[in-house]
């Protein structure tokens, strides 16, 4: 009998534990407030977004090997996005993500409508919800999620979700 209570009690707090776990990763369906910073230092907050425009949020690490491969199809893919700004968050340090940039985003280093945040405190991940790298976040020009993409992906769905 007491061996049963055990097991009752030990399969409800791992389904307990799950779920937790389950739920901490559930993507934000608007765009949440937050504080990044530019790479010149400067405060990047939800009221400096770009207005009228589709939104995408690429959180990335600099290791990353899938992040890497995606922010090159990304680039080279580039001209494919209308109407859309990039925001490319990394709470890696500033001289890792120009790194980075530098090696696997150079196709889009430097264009317009893409701006590298650095995630400083961090936070990104408790507010927008992410489960892996690279986290892909399409928001429409309201700031609701249209497509979330978790992992490496074919580009042409991220494309797709713009249309």
């Amino acid at each position: 009998m007491k061996s049963r209570l055990i097991y009752n009690l030990s399969v409800f707090v791992l389904i307990t534990f799950c779920q937790a776990a389950s739920a901490q990763y559930k993507p934000s369906p608007v765009i949440p407030d937050f504080t990044f910073q530019t790479m010149d230092g400067r405060s990047f907050t939800q009221r400096d977004l770009i207005n009228n425009k589709k939104i995408i949020f690429i959180l990335f690490d600099v290791t990353c090997d899938h992040c890497q491969h995606e922010m090159q199809d990304i680039g080279r893919r580039y001209a494919d996005f209308k109407n859309v700004v990039f925001y490319l968050v990394s709470m890696d340090t500033k001289p890792a993500i120009l790194k980075f940039m530098s090696s696997y985003g150079r196709f889009l280093n430097g264009k317009p409508g893409v701006t590298i945040l650095h995630d400083y405190k961090p936070e990104f991940v408790q507010k927008f919800g992410p489960d892996k790298f690279p986290a892909i976040f399409v928001y429409s020009e309201k700031r609701h999620l249209i497509k979330y993409l978790s992992g490496q992906k074919d580009v042409a769905e991220i494309v797709k979700a713009t249309k």
